[in-house]
């Protein structure tokens, strides 16, 4: 179906991965303001290791008695070494913008309505090509 005519669950209660080998990452002495850097400390080429960092910016009370919004990033990275000998970093983020009035409940919500873009099969044909049909 595609972009166009796109289907996801409102209010889904989980979403999950299967299949696949599971890592674990842990910190890896890298000073991220504000933030959180792990890496696959099983990999023992550093410059191959899958890593993540995640970031956190709290709201703030304006002047005008108006809330900001905070927000959180994540980013995934999993270095790849070229044939020439080069590495490469391919990345995936993400950025969550949250109000601080919001409920729990419309966080998971727009948290597993995002979720569900990155895997749903109407999703991957842009995720594959930049296809916007």
């Amino acid at each position: 179906m595609g972009l166009q005519s796109l289907g996801l669950l409102k209010n889904a209660t989980s979403a999950s991965a299967t299949g696949g080998t599971a890592i674990t990452l842990t910190p890896a002495g890298v000073n991220v303001s504000s933030g959180l850097y792990v890496a696959d400390a099983a990999e023992t080429d550093f410059t191959v290791r899958t890593n993540a960092t995640f970031t956190n910016r709290n709201p703030k009370l304006n002047t005008d008695g108006s809330w900001s919004k905070g927000k959180r990033t994540m980013s995934m990275v999993t270095p790849i070494t070229l044939a020439d000998g080069s590495t490469v970093y391919p990345v995936f983020r993400c950025t969550l913008e949250l109000h601080p009035k919001m409920s729990q409940a419309q966080v998971d919500n727009l948290r597993l309505l995002a979720c569900q873009l990155l895997c749903d099969a109407d999703v991957l044909s842009f995720i594959n090509t930049g296809s916007l049909a």
